[in-house]
């Protein structure tokens, strides 16, 4: 049998540490930080135990790398979309569009940062991050629910309000999703979001 080249070894590396980090996302979101065990992640990843420490260390640090995964991106949608070459409403369109799309190939995403924010156990430095980033994502798009109300494209209202009101939702349909089974099809498209949310277009009511 010939031995496999240091090319062929590393990606079998990455492709399990995929694999386990799939897994472990996907238990942290829904038993939280101190119920999920690296021994359930291995189970889950159909790896060893030891694989996995091997890999990522303990389970805390396993935990914190996939939250800063998701925060390294979370930022960057309101902020691309402030750079759109678009009108101010449309900016805000796609960016309800992107969160929804998120929500339904991956709603376990939402949830890490949720149980970042409210799991037992969590590191006070994995916290920070969290709400760090958070109020980062969080001006961006009061800023385009701002421009928007400008523009005229969206109807008047406190944006900050509008902008918490915005990621509560999103963040009930990550949790649905992900507790109930309930299925995406069904998830509601963005202009029924921003219309409940009463960000639509003047007189689309």
């Amino acid at each position: 049998m010939t031995p496999r080249t240091d090319e062929q070894n590393e990606r079998v590396r990455q492709q399990q540490q995929e694999v386990i980090r799939d897994a472990a996302a996907r238990l942290f979101a829904r038993r939280g930080l101190m119920a999920t065990r690296i021994a359930d992640v291995a189970a889950d990843a159909g790896v060893s135990s030891g694989l996995v420490h091997h890999y990522f260390g303990t389970k805390n640090r396993l935990f914190a790398e996939l939250v800063d995964g998701v925060l390294v991106n979370a930022p960057a949608v309101t902020a691309a979309a402030l750079e759109m070459d678009a009108t101010p409403g449309q900016r805000l369109r796609h960016v309800v569009e992107t969160m929804l799309l998120g929500v339904r190939h991956a709603p376990h995403l939402y949830m890490l940062v949720v149980q970042a924010q409210s799991s037992e156990g969590v590191p006070e430095d994995v916290r920070a991050r969290v709400a760090q980033v958070g109020e980062r994502g969080n001006a961006g798009l009061v800023r385009l629910i701002a421009d928007a109300q400008k523009s005229g494209e969206a109807r008047p209202g406190d944006p900050t309000a509008l902008a918490h009101h915005l990621g509560a939702f999103v963040q009930g349909l990550a949790i649905a999703v992900t507790f109930a089974g309930g299925p995406t099809e069904e998830l509601p498209d963005a202009e029924i979001v921003l219309g409940m949310l009463g960000l639509g277009e003047e007189g689309s009511s």
